[in-house]
């Protein structure tokens, strides 16, 4: 059974996207989905040309929510414990 569930939150122009993993590496791996989907449309050098995206996860990361120095743009990830409401089924 699921006793935990991480919770990645990415605030955004548009409102915030949200969405529930039974693991950490989940949640890390879906916020590198939304990086990489977004990132023509962000990252772009002082000449307005793309940025390639880099190979180390974290580093995209970085340089995507980094990339204009404003923070209109995060992200976090909670941990959250899921609690048995009903103890008389516990497994």
């Amino acid at each position: 059974m699921i006793d935990t569930v991480w919770v990645l939150t990415v605030e955004h122009n548009s409102g915030h996207d949200l969405s529930l993993h039974t693991t950490q590496a989940g949640a890390r791996a879906r916020l590198l989905d939304y990086v990489r989907t977004w990132w023509n449309l962000r990252v772009s050098g002082a000449d307005g040309t793309l940025t390639p995206i880099p190979a180390d996860p974290d580093e995209a990361i970085d340089l995507y929510f980094d990339s204009d120095g404003t923070a209109e743009e995060y992200w976090f990830i909670e941990e959250h414990r899921i609690h048995n409401t009903n103890p008389s089924k516990e497994s």
